[in-house]
């Protein structure tokens, strides 16, 4: 393993401009009182009939996504179109800024297993996991690509309400095997909704050195590293899930990164994918991501907001998914990281000195309810994903917040679940 973390003064490269680009799933602004429109899904987008259950359980082999193999006959929605043609519009006659600085199937995993068991199987061994940056050195890592302090596990993994969580305590996921899958699930969502496409910028081409902030499962630097032969690319997270069988030119560090950046070589494609309620201060987050790229970088954001919308206006206020939606809300913002930040990202940027924002908006129906095949791939998959993470990140966060009691919020999610499968409502994400 490396040395020790280099001073702060080391760890970033300074830029004053650079380019980039973020894809960020936003709110539009109203088009009238109490209305906010569907940014893909225009007003006479047919509501689809209802796949059988079967429909909405997924394999990796089973998406022809990702042999490039989305295209819809029948579907002629604006974000329909080929991902390649509305790349090149968006960064026609684009180049980086020029700047000068201070200085699947059932295949076996091999991810360490981090689940709580009723065998006795001890989470807090977390030291057992962490021969991924050794092996990284060993295979001849690259000295700037440092290896990362561990000191957030001494205390171990938490075992809540029978599921496993990071010890930091505002992180409202878990990290165990279910939720490893679910983060798997959700990167095929996130490919569907980009026509098979890792990031929209002009880094799906070609880049040296790429920063996956907050990997997870380290699908996406995975993808990556193996469609770029040509890049270094270095997952970062705060929990310990990450294969150690991985291309050589992938590396994974543990870290979290509401800390001081640790990087002394800047990266020419930061990629943050998913994280609206990882950060308590996103401003600070997207100035490191500045300082640590290159002159004519590019950092390329991905996530969702809040709130649920219906496709026909506002949900009925009384609804599960409406008060689920709202409490979210509020109970992130007085945990300090609140779920709606995305919609703040493009003036983020441009207020940290990034040039040449690119926004490109989508909506993910909740549940297959809308016309068309992309909608439908959409939204089972985005059906799933929610309602996988709906209790883990509820029970945390209402039982901790609001004080309710397990029960009470097992009931509620068993409400909001009941109208996510119904698809009555035809909620969708922005």
């Amino acid at each position: 393993m490396s040395g020790a973390r280099p001073a702060d003064g080391d760890a970033t490269t300074t830029t004053t401009t650079t380019t980039i680009t973020t894809i960020t799933i936003t709110t539009d602004e109203p088009e009238g009182p109490g209305r906010l429109p569907s940014p893909s899904l225009p007003p006479d987008t047919a509501v689809g009939p209802h796949p059988p259950e079967s429909f909405l359980r997924f394999r990796l082999s089973d998406l022809g996504l990702l042999d490039g193999d989305l295209d819809d006959d029948d579907d002629d929605d604006d974000d329909d179109d080929d991902g390649n043609t509305e790349h090149e519009e968006l960064y026609r006659g684009q180049q980086p800024a020029g700047t000068q600085d201070d200085g699947g199937n059932d295949a076996p995993s091999d991810r360490p297993s981090i689940d709580a068991t009723e065998d006795g199987a001890t989470v807090n061994d977390a030291a057992s996991v962490f021969s991924i940056d050794d092996a990284s050195v060993a295979g001849g890592r690259p000295p700037s690509l440092w290896s990362l302090e561990t000191s957030d596990y001494e205390n171990g993994f938490q075992q809540r309400h029978g599921r496993t969580y990071h010890p930091i305590e505002e992180y409202i996921l878990p990290n165990d095997t279910t939720e490893q899958f679910r983060l798997d699930i959700q990167h095929l969502l996130w490919l569907a909704t980009w026509d098979g496409r890792l990031c929209m910028c002009p880094k799906n081409e070609s880049a040296s050195r790429v920063l996956d902030v907050g990997t997870g499962t380290g699908v996406w630097a995975m993808a990556y590293a193996d469609e770029h032969h040509e890049a270094i690319v270095t997952g970062v997270d705060i929990s310990p899930i990450q294969p150690q069988a991985v291309a050589p030119n992938c590396f994974f560090e543990i870290y979290n990164v509401e800390g001081n950046w640790p990087w002394r070589t800047p990266h020419d494609f930061i990629f943050i994918r998913h994280m609206n309620t990882a950060f308590a201060d996103w401003s600070e987050t997207i100035e490191k991501a500045f300082r640590s790229l290159e002159p004519g970088g590019y950092i390329e954001l991905q996530d969702n907001t809040f709130p649920i919308m219906s496709h026909e206006g506002a949900l009925p206020p009384n609804s599960a998914i409406a008060k689920w939606s709202s409490m979210l809300m509020e109970s992130t913002r007085i945990l300090g990281r609140p779920c709606d930040e995305p919609s703040r990202f493009r003036r983020l940027l441009e207020d940290a000195g990034f040039e040449a924002v690119v926004e490109i908006k989508r909506v993910w129906p909740i549940g297959p309810w809308a016309a068309g095949r992309r909608h439908v791939m959409t939204g089972a998959l985005c059906q799933d994903t929610s309602i996988a993470g709906l209790e883990p990140s509820t029970l945390r966060l209402f039982t901790t917040v609001f004080g309710w009691t397990v029960e009470e919020t097992k009931d509620f999610c068993r409400e909001v679940e009941a109208e996510i499968r119904g698809q009555r409502l035809h909620a969708y994400f922005n």
